[in-house]
């Protein structure tokens, strides 16, 4: 009787340590898992997000050198119109001349 107590607490002490290592096993294996899945993940959007840093870096090119085309544009057009307000001031002198002869 003895015998058989000591025996069967020893089978079921070894089913435990077999039954929570296989546990611990599997346990182990999701985490492991896990962390190449996390790590995985992490690489794909990191390389997605420098993509996305360098198309918005182009853009903001394209559109500094746009902007800045656009102020040229409006520079040269402020010139002209100073130069036509000249031309009209020298022909409004003259038409006042010429209607007063």
């Amino acid at each position: 009787m003895f015998h058989e107590a000591i025996t069967n607490a020893a089978v079921q002490g070894i089913a435990k340590i077999v039954k929570n290592g296989l546990a611990f096993t599997i346990m182990l294996g999701v985490i492991a898992g896990l962390l190449y899945a996390l790590t995985t993940v992490h690489a794909a959007k990191e390389r997605e997000l420098r993509e996305l840093k360098a198309e918005m870096k182009e853009a903001r090119e394209m559109y500094e050198r746009e902007i800045h085309n656009l102020r040229r544009g409006i520079d040269e057009c402020n010139q002209a119109r100073a130069e036509d307000g000249a031309r009209i001031a020298r022909l409004e002198t003259i038409v006042e001349r010429l209607q007063g002869h």
